[in-house]
């Protein structure tokens, strides 16, 4: 959509959800409630400054959904509407990983920045921890093992900071980012 396209544009913008509702009805898209001829528009980084204008001269429709509401002036009839978003709702989790090591002077931090890195969306290729995207313990696995040569990840489990760890995928909601720092990364080296 022409929404996706301009906001994408804007520095520090992450991450983009967005659905439109053409009925006459309120609707449950995707998880979202939505009123009658509405969109809405999720968006992790940016400024709100800067999105609310993209946002409301390339969407369709006429009424907006979300919790974080902007007053923006029309430019050309000078109408002032109040605009809705919503902000990526962040999810943090924790990781643990079982290693065995080759190569290595430093796998515990060489392995965490390799995860921190992947979850930041730094490895090329890859998206990483992103809005609306669930969070795999394969691929955090794969990542560590594409970036590190002598590191094999022999298991790798998350979950929510303050739930049980597992082996199964972290499912989000559109609106949810999940999130990782450092203090949640525990590497064990197996021999």
């Amino acid at each position: 959509s022409s929404v996706i396209a301009a906001v994408f544009k804007l520095e520090g913008v992450e991450g983009i959800q967005f659905r439109e509702n053409n009925t006459s009805a309120t609707a449950v898209i995707d998880g979202v409630t939505l009123v009658a001829h509405s969109s809405w528009l999720c968006v992790d980084g940016g400024v709100t400054s800067e999105i609310v204008p993209l946002y409301y001269n390339n969407r369709w429709g006429t009424e907006f959904n979300g919790a974080v509401s902007y007053a923006y002036t029309d430019p050309v009839s000078g109408q002032q509407k109040d605009v809705l978003i919503d902000r990526a709702t962040e999810v943090p989790v924790k990781c643990e990983i079982d290693v065995r090591v080759s190569q290595s002077q430093n796998a515990i931090a060489d392995v965490t920045q390799a995860i921190l890195d992947y979850a930041n969306g730094l490895v090329e290729g890859e998206d990483g921890f992103s809005l609306g995207l669930d969070a795999s313990p394969f691929e955090v696995a794969s990542a560590v093992n594409s970036q590190l040569l002598g590191v094999f990840v022999k298991k790798c489990q998350l979950g929510l900071v303050g739930g049980a760890l597992s082996t199964d995928t972290i499912i989000n909601a559109i609106y949810e980012k999940p999130t990782i720092v450092q203090g949640e990364i525990t590497v064990n080296i197996i021999t």
